[in-house]
């Protein structure tokens, strides 16, 4: 569409409009976080950016992020792994995300120990933690039912009987505790009964206030986009949305965001002027507005360089990264979930349903966008395509011009289809930065793994 990139010589006024342009998010959440140093955000990179280049720069939040996933205790600790905040922005300071980093590394050390699995979890599961295996999922330590389907029923059953009846022990005391000293201030409570009346009109009027606020910065939001020359949309989510031990509820972004898509490219081109979104998410995420905005730029948790490469890709920079996931237009059309469609999980127990068809393999599926896809600010041309094979080995070469107007790199993908694997990726290349009409010889190697011939459909 020629949204992008943006060109400084043709706008004169941006707006930057978002809950995540003021707070982009580096990484995910869980075990997977690293100690970052603290990075820029989206915004404030675009305003180092376009200092001094006559483009005035201006910010709306236009709404919040919404409700987090559900809550547990296991869930809490992992959110702040790393000593980082949601969005993975370091808090070097705070002593209770220190505390829980160093008691979830020790924790994780339990973990892998036999007893502390078979002794200890059990206590732990009515608090929230995960379960350790697919044959105790579906159970619970109040029913008492426990199998452990290796031919040991009976006697695990008792055990389980046993520490279940310890951690209900123990749970009963400490609620007893709980209620014995509530007991004591109950009297304190009933004179401060027309405060804490006063407090909860003070917290609903307080929400009720900040629902107001978001409603007007969404309006005002509205309204920069009308006016200024383009809009940059920068919406997603966080580690805190996107953490390991909790699934996502579903693949809308949260909250409001995608209203505040809407009403802004409406706005925008009522008033023929561009719109851009940028997605600062971890994950596909269904995309309502796609037909309504001129052009997306996908920003995973890139780490400490993600503003700074989000800048560069607007103002400018050719991009040429690939999907490493399909992106199906809704939930119910993931290849998981048409495989599952009439299948019965147990609960606990993932079941790959798609068998070899797995992911992008699906080639009946129609996604919004395919594994593998990626768009650049040039266009490249591939010629002289050569296979030369040998016993099981083969080699790939071909040309790649860059007949664009603009430098860029291109990554080439092989997929091969054989009579026992379906369509899959077995090789893929980037070439160097191409200048226009620049070309050069790409090279595939072709092992028998990636030609098929290891698959024995009898395995």
């Amino acid at each position: 569409s020629g949204a992008l990139p943006l060109r400084t010589t043709s706008v004169a006024r941006v707006a930057v409009v978002g809950p995540k342009a003021r707070a982009t998010t580096l990484q995910g959440g869980g075990s997977s976080r690293v100690h970052p140093d603290r990075s820029p955000s989206i915004l404030s990179e675009l305003e180092k950016a376009l200092d001094g280049s006559g483009v005035q720069l201006v910010h709306e939040t236009g709404c919040m992020m919404g409700q987090r996933p559900t809550k547990n205790p296991e869930l809490e600790g992992l959110k702040r792994m790393g000593a980082c905040d949601a969005n993975g922005q370091p808090i070097s300071f705070h002593f209770e995300a220190k505390l829980l980093d160093v008691i979830l590394r020790i924790a994780s050390i339990c973990s892998q120990k036999e007893f502390f699995r078979r002794r200890v979890m059990p206590c732990l599961r009515p608090l929230g933690l995960r379960h350790t295996d697919p044959d105790e999922a579906h159970k619970s330590i109040v029913s008492m039912e426990w199998g452990s389907g290796d031919g040991s029923g009976v006697e695990r059953r008792g055990t389980m009987m046993l520490w279940g009846l310890l951690a209900g022990g123990l749970c009963g005391a400490a609620a007893a505790g709980v209620a014995a000293a509530a007991a004591k201030q109950r009297g304190a409570l009933r004179r401060l009964g027309g405060r804490r009346g006063r407090a909860g009109r003070h917290w609903r009027r307080g929400t009720e206030t900040a629902l107001e606020n978001e409603s007007r910065s969404m309006t005002r939001a509205e309204a920069l986009a009308a006016d200024c020359d383009a809009t940059v949309l920068v919406v997603g989510t966080d580690g805190f949305w996107e953490c390991e031990g909790v699934d996502q509820p579903h693949m809308r972004l949260p909250g409001r965001q995608d209203e505040l898509v809407r009403r802004c490219a409406a706005a925008a081109r009522a008033a023929g002027k561009a719109v851009v979104v940028v997605l600062n998410v971890g994950s596909p995420k269904e995309l309502p507005w796609l037909e309504d905005v001129d052009a997306v730029l996908l920003s995973y948790f890139g780490g400490e360089c993600t503003a700074a490469s989000i800048s560069q890709c607007l103002l400018g920079a050719c991009p040429a990264g690939r999907l490493p996931t399909s992106w199906p237009r809704c939930l119910a059309e993931a290849s998981s979930e048409v495989a599952r469609a009439s299948k019965m999980d147990r609960p606990g127990d993932v079941e790959y349903h798609e068998g070899l068809h797995l992911g992008y393999r699906n080639g009946d599926l129609d996604p919004a966008f395919h594994f593998g896809h990626g768009l650049s600010y040039t266009r490249f041309e591939h010629s002289d395509l050569q296979v030369e094979q040998k016993a099981t080995m083969a080699t790939v070469t071909l040309q790649v011009k860059n007949v664009g107007a603009v430098a860029g790199a291109e990554v080439v993908q092989l997929y091969i289809t054989t009579l026992q694997v379906p369509r899959a990726l077995k090789a893929f290349a980037r070439t160097k930065t191409l200048q226009p009409q620049e070309s050069c010889k790409v090279t595939l190697q072709l092992d028998e793994r990636a030609l098929g011939s290891f698959y024995d459909p009898d395995q």
